[in-house]
This record gives C-alpha cells, structure tokens and sequence, in this order.
C-alpha cells in the first residue's frame, strides 16, 4: 500500500463510496487519517478497477466488498486461519483485532502486506482464542414465581377485591382513609 496511484473519478457514487468506506474503518477503530485515507484510496482503486469489468454495479457496494474481502483475508493472514468466506469479516476475527488494540498500536500495520511485527501476531491469536466462549445450549425450565410475604398478601386481598364487590369498596375505602390520615398528619 505505500505506492498510491490515485485512478478514482470524481463523482458523487465515488465520492459515496469513499465516505461508507471511511466510516467502516472509522468504526474498526483506525484513527490515523493519513492511514485511513491511504486505505480507503486502495480500496476505491480495486473497487473502480472491478467496475470497469462489471460496469452495471453499484461502486459503494464494490468498495464495501472490497473492504469486506481485504479485511477478512488480512485477519486470516495474520491468525494463520485457512480462507474462508471473505464476503465479510467473522465476528470473532474483528473481536481479536480490536482486543489485541491493533487499531491504536499497529494501525500502520493494517491491511498491509509488509512483515508483521511478532508482538502484533502473538497479540492477536491470544485475543482470538480469547474473543469469547462457543456457542453453549441453555435449558430454561419453569419455576414458580417467589414472592416476597408483602406481596403475597397484596396478591391474596386483589383476589378478594375482585370476587366480593363490597370488599372491594372496603378496601378502597381503607386506602383513601389511610392516605387522607398521613395527608393530614404531615401538614
């Protein structure tokens, strides 16, 4: 990526595509502008190059792809993973790349085909085995509701309220007297 060859046309779909491009490597967390924006300009690069061959297409979602495809096998180059789908990145290998801080620490480092410094390699296949516990079946059986003794009695006078009627009136009676009283007490 160190020799830029700008061949982008300046357009609006390009001017679009560069932006979705940015903000998804915004959110990978790569700060540096003069990396982020030499990124995005290889990436708009193989995506016109592709859009000359298959000129029908949408150059953002291209560009996308391309960034979806560039990211997936740079992750899989440095974990030492066999290739896989690389229509987007696992979740598990964007998880290790951002535990392992290699946006911050090795940004220059980021989707480059340059030697990789060991430090940045050990870093992220200790963050992938870490990256979080393998899909685990849950058993969620019924258990009866443990309410609390107050509760308990507030749930048993609701059912009286709602057989007796003239309970129910005692009831809310009660409990306009009881307010009244602490209304008329703290004043």
């Amino acid at each position: 990526m160190d020799s830029l060859i700008i061949k982008i046309p300046e357009t609006d779909t390009y001017d679009d595509a560069y932006t979705k491009v940015e903000h998804y490597l915004r959110a990978l967390r790569i700060e540096n502008r003069r990396i982020l924006s030499k990124s995005v300009y290889v990436i708009l690069e193989k995506a016109a190059a592709e859009h000359q061959n298959n000129p029908s297409s949408d150059i953002a979602a291209l560009a996308m792809e391309e960034t979806y495809k560039l990211t997936s096998r740079w992750c899989k180059n440095v974990l030492d993973l066999p290739p896989s789908n690389e229509s987007e990145i696992p979740l598990k290998d964007k998880i290790a790349m951002l535990l392992s801080n290699v946006p911050t620490k090795w940004a220059k480092y980021f989707l480059s085909d340059d030697k990789l410094p060991e430090g940045l390699v050990k870093a992220m296949k200790k963050a992938y085995l870490t990256a979080g516990p393998e899909f685990q079946r849950a058993r969620m059986t019924h258990r009866a509701l443990d309410f609390n003794p107050a509760a308990g009695v507030l749930a048993e006078t609701y059912k009286l309220a709602n057989k007796n009627p003239i309970a129910k009136w005692l009831i809310y009676g009660a409990i306009i007297f009881i307010f009244a009283l602490i209304f008329f007490l703290t004043r």
